[in-house]
């Protein structure tokens, strides 16, 4: 138990010494699962420069006036679908490992990514409410990308 709580304080302490480009999270839904749990601890940087598709992003979503966390799955100029369960993106199947086996996408009509925002999803399809529900996100709403998850210690690393 001790050793367990020198592991704790010394991870609280890396987390402070990071600076104030970093903010820790804590996971309040489902709806990444099985990538994030909740109750899960992640560490954020903050800034919405250089996002990608597949990055893990937390901002404020627009239909609930929350903090959120989901994952890009389109930036400025993509083109979304679904086809056999399946994320489609500029016409071509995209290959998500993050996503539970048996995983479906649905509910995507063709959608495209006006500049200045991205559309994300939830990776737990089922129980989302994403960017399928309330449109592309503002990158004015993307508070920052994570980088780390530094609880529980069984689940440590990167995304």
């Amino acid at each position: 138990m001790v050793v367990l709580a020198v592991l704790v304080g010394v991870l609280a302490i890396a987390v402070a010494a990071l600076g104030p480009d970093y903010e820790g999270f804590f996971v309040p839904s489902a709806a990444n699962e099985p990538t994030l749990n909740v109750g899960d601890h992640v560490l954020m940087h903050k800034g919405h420069s250089g996002l990608h598709r597949g990055d893990l992003i937390v901002f404020t979503a627009p239909a609930v006036d929350r903090i959120v966390i989901m994952r890009v799955v389109g930036v400025a100029g993509d083109h979304l679908s679904d086809r056999d369960g399946k994320l489609f993106v500029n016409g071509a199947p995209v290959t998500e490992n993050y996503l539970a086996k048996g995983t479906v996408t649905s509910n995507l009509s063709d959608n495209a990514v006006p500049p200045g925002m991205v559309f994300v999803m939830g990776d737990n399809r089922g129980d989302s409410l994403d960017s399928r529900s309330y449109g592309p996100v503002p990158l004015s709403a993307v508070k920052g990308k994570l980088v780390f998850r530094y609880w529980p210690i069984g689940r440590l690393g990167g995304f």
